[in-house]
C-alpha cells in the first residue's frame, strides 16, 4: 500500500488527473458535461459522434446563458482536446465488432465526480441497509474463517432457524414485507454498489491495459524466452487476482442469473437480457464487454506461456 506522506502528496499534485480536472480553467464544462453524459445516465461508453451530439447540445445550452465566447470552439474540437492530450479525460478506441469509435471516461475523472457528488450532499441517506449489509459481510467472514466445524454448523442452524420463522409469518400473513422507507434505502443502496462497480471496471480495464503493454515493451526490448520474460513482468505485479477475476466474474454472472435479475439470451450464452429493476444501474452491454475484456487478456497470458 503507497504511504501517503508528503512526498506522495507532492507528486501527487502534480500528476493526479482528478486534481488537474478539478483546477482546469474549463472546470464547469467539463464536468458538467461529463456527468452529464456518463456518470448521470450511467453510461459505460458512449458512441463519439453521440458524444459530439451531445456535447453539441450542452454548448448551446450554455452559449444560451453566458453566449457564444465562452465557448468558441466545436464541440468535435474539444472532444480531440480531451481525448488526445497529454493526460486527457476520455479514453476513444474501436470496439469488437464496430466500425464507430467509443468513448469512456478515465477512472480518475469519475473519481472526481463522484467525489464533487459527495460533495453536494444527500436529502435522503438510508442506514439500516447499509448496517444490515456491514453486519452480514462480518458474520460471514467470520463463519467462512472459521475452522471449528461446531461453531459453522451452529452458526448455519441459527440461519436455518431464522428462515423457517419467516416462513411461518408469511404463511400466517403476518409479513408485510419491507416497508416504502426500507425499500428507497435498498435501491439507494442498489444505485451506489452499481455505480462503484463501473468504477470498478474502468480501473481493472486500466490496469490490465497498462499490464499488456508494459509485457509488450518488455517482451519487445528483451532478447530472452517469452516465458522468462512473462514471470519477471508478474513477479513485480500484484496481477494473480486480476486474472482470477475472470474466473471469479464467471461466478458472479451465473449468482446473478439464478438470482433472477438477468437472463441468458436463448442460442447465446454469452448474451443477456437485464431485468428493468437493474437496467438504470447497469446494462448487459457493459456487463459482456468486461467479461470479454477478462478473457482477451487471459488468453494473452496463456498464448505467451504456450509460445514459450
Amino acid at each position: 500500500m503507497t504511504t501517503l506522506n508528503y512526498d506522495y502528496f507532492n507528486q501527487f499534485k502534480e500528476q493526479s488527473l482528478a486534481l488537474k480536472l478539478l483546477r482546469s480553467p474549463h472546470f464547469a464544462l467539463l464536468t458538467s458535461f461529463f456527468y452529464r453524459a456518463f456518470i448521470q445516465s450511467n453510461q459505460r461508453s458512449v458512441p463519439f459522434q453521440q458524444l459530439a451530439a451531445l456535447l453539441d447540445q450542452h454548448l448551446f445550452e450554455i452559449a444560451e446563458l453566458e453566449g457564444d465566447a465562452l465557448y468558441p470552439k466545436s464541440a468535435k474540437a474539444y472532444l480531440d482536446d480531451w481525448v488526445n492530450s497529454r493526460g486527457g479525460y476520455l479514453r476513444k478506441y474501436l470496439p469488437q465488432h464496430s466500425d464507430e469509435p467509443e468513448c469512456d471516461l478515465l477512472p480518475d475523472v469519475e473519481k472526481a465526480l463522484r467525489y464533487l457528488e459527495d460533495m453536494q450532499g444527500r436529502q435522503f441517506v438510508g442506514t439500516e441497509s447499509r448496517l444490515k449489509l456491514l453486519l452480514e459481510m462480518i458474520n460471514n467472514l467470520v463463519e467462512g474463517s472459521s475452522a471449528d466445524q461446531h461453531s459453522r454448523l451452529l452458526a448455519l442452524q441459527q440461519r436455518k432457524a431464522e428462515l423457517e420463522q419467516q416462513i411461518i409469518a408469511v404463511e400466517l400473513g403476518q409479513d408485510a414485507g419491507f416497508s416504502d422507507t426500507q425499500i428507497r434505502e435498498r435501491l439507494f443502496l442498489l444505485a451506489d454498489v452499481s455505480r462503484q462497480l463501473l468504477g470498478d471496471f474502468r480501473q481493472v480495464e486500466v490496469n490490465f491495459r497498462s499490464l499488456d503493454k508494459q509485457t509488450r515493451k518488455t517482451i519487445s526490448l528483451s532478447g530472452g524466452h517469452k516465458g522468462d520474460v512473462l514471470d519477471q513482468v508478474f513477479s513485480h505485479q500484484d496481477v494473480s487476482n486480476e486474472v482470477k477475476q475472470l474466473r471469479d466474474f464467471d461466478a458472479l454472472i451465473k449468482k446473478i442469473a439464478e438470482m433472477g435479475f438477468i437472463t441468458p439470451l436463448p442460442n447465446h450464452p454469452d448474451e443477456f437480457e437485464v431485468q428493468r429493476i437493474l437496467k438504470a444501474f447497469i446494462s448487459a452491454e457493459q456487463i459482456i464487454s468486461f467479461q470479454q475484456l477478462l478473457v482477451s487478456k487471459y488468453q494473452f497470458s496463456d498464448k505467451e506461456y504456450q509460445d514459450e
